[in-house]
């Protein structure tokens, strides 16, 4: 089964992600994490969700209404 092509994630996007969320990392390591963002991304995309909550059979279908004696 071929893969679909991920998107590529640049030096530059991964360093801004790192300072996004506080992480002050070596240049070795950023370079690491630029290896393996191809199969990270692969990786995530594979894995099954929930389906759209809209789609649930409380949501789908009515309870009746009672009608009075």
């Amino acid at each position: 089964m071929p893969l679909e092509p991920t998107p590529a994630w640049s030096a530059d996007d991964i360093a801004a992600h790192c300072r996004r969320y506080g992480l002050t990392l070596p240049a070795p390591m950023l370079a690491r994490m630029h290896e393996l963002s191809a199969n990270v991304t692969r990786t995530g995309l594979a894995i099954p969700r929930q389906p759209v909550k809209d789609n649930e059979p409380a949501l789908v279908f009515a309870m009746p209404t009672p009608t009075p004696r």
